[in-house]
């Protein structure tokens, strides 16, 4: 499936969802889902999202936008078997390339082991962050004490010195800040304004 025919059925399924839903639904809005940068965009990106800003919310759209794709699912896929296949096949076909869509349908990387754990983790931070903080609990009060380092015996003639309190907070904390920091530009980067604040950035720069 073409990327132009991914976006088509799923901006045709949200134009119905929100007939269904009583949404309104302006052509803006309806543009604003196509929009990407590269080959694939179908209108230069920095003037659609400078006119976009002009009359919506950013924050306020997504969750609309969000809300009708998600009833959409759901209707396509009690609908028929068809339709739904061309829904995965659409979204599909998006994942392959860099578009605000994804963002929309709230879909994370995929196609490998590494892209489906950073899709968990950037849509489940919270559940992650309390996984990953219980497994480093553990594993500290196993192989240390407070204050300081401490004998564990692993066999019954030989020792070994745990890593001291002090690496592993420092290790801790470095995790926690890198983790929150990812998730943070992650979730900024995904915004159609910040990048075309640095597509303006630069054209500027370049016209000097």
């Amino acid at each position: 499936m073409q990327v132009s025919e991914a976006k088509d059925f799923l901006v045709e399924q949200t134009a119905q969802q929100a007939g269904l839903d009583g949404v309104p639904l302006s052509s803006l809005e309806k543009r604003m889902m196509y929009f990407t940068e590269g080959k694939d965009a179908t209108e230069d990106p920095v003037q659609l999202n400078d006119e976009f800003e002009a009359e919506y919310e950013m924050a306020t759209y997504e969750a609309k936008i969000g809300k009708l794709l998600r009833h959409a699912h759901t209707r396509v896929k009690n609908e028929s078997p068809e339709l739904s296949q061309r829904w995965n096949d659409s979204v599909r076909a998006l994942k392959k390339g860099d578009h605000y869509l994804l963002v929309l349908l709230d879909e994370g990387p995929s196609g490998n082991p590494a892209g489906w754990f950073l899709g968990v983790i950037s849509k489940r931070p919270v559940l992650t962050a309390a996984v990953a903080v219980g497994l480093i609990v553990v594993v500290a009060t196993l192989t240390s004490e407070l204050g300081g380092s401490r004998q564990v015996r692993i066999g019954p003639n030989t020792t070994h010195t745990s890593m001291p309190v002090w690496i592993q907070r420092s290790l801790f904390i470095s995790m926690v800040a890198a983790y929150l920091g990812y998730l943070i530009l992650l979730r900024i980067w995904k915004r159609p304004q910040v990048s075309q604040w640095f597509v303006r950035f630069f054209r500027d720069k370049s016209g000097e």
